[in-house]
């Protein structure tokens, strides 16, 4: 009688056994990025959660990875993270932000296997499960910082007098475009968010850069209290030798303000080199003269905002090599242009690109450009 009963127990460990895991060869598709991603030994499910093997898994995203078969440790290398999955713990630790995580590690075809929808949320990416065509599509965090870019803010009432310049924007447009970044959950990053992007760190999906050249006194009287209002930051780019020079432009005590108050960046647009008359002034100017207007330009703002200046705005977006040679031998570190496009991962530091926002848009092409710049 016992052998009877210990047989039906084991009958029913095995077909328990075989009900929660199945090899899921030939059935489940995992894409990355829109891309296949083929590996050996295959998915298996347990329970209805899909398991891969962790190196052969890795290894097909590229990702560097040394195993540890004493102490059983995986350390992989994924995409600017330092991962430490402890096989014999149940931790996964993420050693880049100091996080970790809980996770099982069952052993099937001589691999060790990881939850997929776990340990990829884990690792800031995105999961879908398309059931009837059997496939999972795993979305990497974002690659690419939409970068917008304004000129002067001017009341509805007053567009008219500004007939033919493309760059001003209405207030009451600018204030629904940052209430729909406040409402949509973007982040506005500063140009340290951007540096660390370019350097590999992760931001959030909805983030967002927001700039404003010239240093007309729009920026003070209409961008600063909306930016502030929607919790947003930006960053200006000014010619320092029209602060305090015109009503129509900011003074130091105000880019100071805005500075201090942890909303407004301020960066540089040249000295006096952001001008047209009969040709790019920038373009005329003699290697010399270019050099020294920049210093001038950055000494200024670092003795009266107080703040470090590193980042240029490039006159009209105009740079060609010689200038940012020119640039760096001035103390740049980072410069912007006008082309309508985003940062990139591999965008290269000295022209980055930025998407003018111009009156006639609507909120849809406005959040368009957010999407596809």
């Amino acid at each position: 009688m016992k052998k009877i009963t210990a047989l039906l127990l084991a009958v029913f460990i095995l077909a328990s056994f075989f009900q929660t895991l199945s090899y899921a060869a030939g059935k489940i598709n995992i894409f990355y990025d829109n891309k296949p991603v083929e590996f050996s030994p295959q998915p298996v499910t347990i329970s209805g959660r899909t398991y891969v093997p962790i190196q052969p898994f890795f290894n097909k995203l590229g990702a560097n990875l040394y195993y540890d078969a004493s102490n059983r440790v995986y350390t992989v290398y994924f995409q600017g993270d330092y991962l430490k999955f402890q096989v014999s713990k149940g931790i996964l630790n993420n050693l880049s932000t100091g996080k970790r995580i809980t996770v099982g590690y069952p052993r099937y075809y001589g691999q060790y296997y990881m939850p997929l929808r776990s340990v990829m949320e884990f690792l800031g990416h995105s999961i879908d499960w398309i059931g009837r065509d059997s496939k999972i599509l795993i979305h990497s965090p974002k690659q690419f910082i939409p970068v917008i870019n304004y000129g002067p803010l001017i009341p509805k009432s007053q567009i008219k007098s500004y007939a033919g310049r493309s760059e001003v924007v209405d207030v009451d447009n600018f204030e629904a475009q940052m209430k729909y970044l406040y409402q949509n959950g973007y982040k506005a990053l500063t140009l340290k968010d951007v540096e660390n992007f370019l350097n590999g760190k992760k931001i959030n999906d909805k983030s967002v850069l927001i700039t404003f050249d010239g240093g007309h006194i729009s920026s003070y009287t209409y961008a600063y209290p909306i930016l502030k209002k929607y919790g947003l930051k930006g960053v200006l780019f000014v010619e320092t030798a029209s602060i305090g020079r015109y009503s129509s432009h900011v003074n130091w005590s105000q880019l100071r303000e805005m500075y201090d108050s942890n909303v407004m960046d301020v960066q540089s647009l040249t000295h006096d080199l952001n001008k047209f008359d009969g040709g790019y002034k920038i373009l005329q100017a003699r290697p010399s003269e270019i050099i020294k207007d920049l210093k001038i330009s950055k000494q200024l703002i670092e003795a009266l905002v107080e703040n470090k200046v590193y980042a240029l705005a490039y006159p009209y977006g105009i740079y060609n090599d010689a200038i940012i040679t020119y640039a760096r031998e001035a103390g740049f570190k980072m410069a912007f242009t006008i082309k309508g496009d985003s940062i990139k991962r591999n965008s290269d530091i000295m022209a980055l690109k930025r998407s003018n926002i111009y009156n006639w848009m609507s909120l849809s092409q406005f959040i368009k450009t957010l999407e596809k710049c």
